[in-house]
This record gives C-alpha cells, sequence and structure tokens, in this order.
C-alpha cells in the first residue's frame, strides 16, 4: 500500500462556544513543559466553533465516547 496525505490527515474538530472557554483556559493553565501543549495550542487554531446549541453530535468536554 503506497502511503499518501490523506493517511495522516488531522479529521475536523469542533468544540461548542462555551466548551472553547473551557479548553483554552486548559491550554492556558497547562505547565509550559508539558509535553502536549504545542499539539493542544495547534489543535485550538483549527478547530471550528459550534453554537451551544448544535444539534450534531459530537464528543465533547464532560462525553463519554463508548
Amino acid at each position: 500500500m503506497a502511503i499518501n496525505d490523506t493517511m495522516f490527515a488531522r479529521p475536523p474538530i469542533y468544540a461548542r462556544r462555551s466548551d472553547l472557554i473551557d479548553l483554552q483556559s486548559i491550554a492556558t493553565r497547562a505547565c509550559l513543559a508539558s509535553p502536549g501543549l504545542p499539539l493542544l495550542r495547534e489543535e485550538l487554531k483549527r478547530l471550528t466553533v459550534v453554537p451551544d446549541e448544535a444539534t450534531t453530535r459530537h464528543v465533547r468536554l464532560g462525553s463519554r465516547a463508548v
């Protein structure tokens, strides 16, 4: 199988407006030495904000994915 760019493409991410505030707070409070902090900040830059009333199904803060 040939390797191509789509095999490593990140899926789109969404956050409810109210969750965005919490996510930014987590990134602000995170230890600068945390190995995951650069990735979290990168993901925050590329996410799409949706209204709190959005009816689409997404995993969000406080959710359990089964």
